[in-house]
């Protein structure tokens, strides 16, 4: 749906036909090998397809955005406090302000899917050093953090200093999975490992 076709009617025909993976049935699961479609049509076991079902068939929906009852960006995952801070003051100063989604809109280049594709491999083996064009990841980082952070302002001036953690990261050019190969270059311990990146909730 990265071709700029992305539609509701899309999204759901991904949906239902993509294979179930397990069904509810009181407190077992079972596991049909049919897709959601197949589902609606025939049901499983003499039971129709419920409510419920859908609801546990969307969860197992893995794209980087899921629409459910919420749209759930899902790239973010298992930060310490201060950058779920970040990541979740980004979101807002991008998504919930007119001006900033105009001006993301602006500023990141038009990929094909194929470019986008191979964008994101890029990113999973470089990091903020991979490129996008003729930039380098880390600074349409830094640009997208600071369109961010101008949205901010506009909604909520007092929320602006909790992008800090990510506008540190874009500036120093290194994405955090430097760091832990930096660490594990000087200590192969898995104890010394896990004690260098471990956080708590009062961090």
């Amino acid at each position: 749906l990265i071709d700029g076709g992305f539609s509701y009617d899309r999204y759901l025909d991904w949906v239902i036909d993509a294979p179930m993976l397990f069904l509810r049935r009181g407190n077992t699961y079972v596991f049909p090998n049919m897709t959601f479609r197949a589902f609606l049509e025939k049901g499983y076991e003499d039971q129709p397809a419920l409510d419920s079902d859908l609801v546990d068939h969307l969860s197992t929906m893995f794209p980087e955005v899921r629409v459910k009852r919420v749209i759930e960006i899902r790239s973010a995952d298992s930060n310490g406090v201060a950058m779920t801070g970040a990541l979740a003051a980004l979101m807002r100063g991008l998504l919930y302000d007119a001006v900033a989604l105009d001006e993301l809109d602006q500023a990141l280049p038009r990929l094909s899917p194929a470019a986008h594709r191979a964008l994101h491999r890029d990113a999973q083996q470089f990091g903020l050093a991979a490129q996008i064009e003729d930039r380098l990841l880390a600074d349409v980082a830094s640009e997208v953090v600071e369109i961010a952070s101008r949205g901010l302002g506009r909604i909520d001036p007092g929320d602006v200093s909790l992008l800090q953690p990510l506008r540190a990261v874009a500036q120093s050019r290194k994405s955090p999975s430097v760091a832990v190969l930096e660490a594990f270059s000087k200590s192969r311990s898995p104890s010394d490992l896990l004690s260098r990146f471990e956080f708590s909730i009062d961090s």
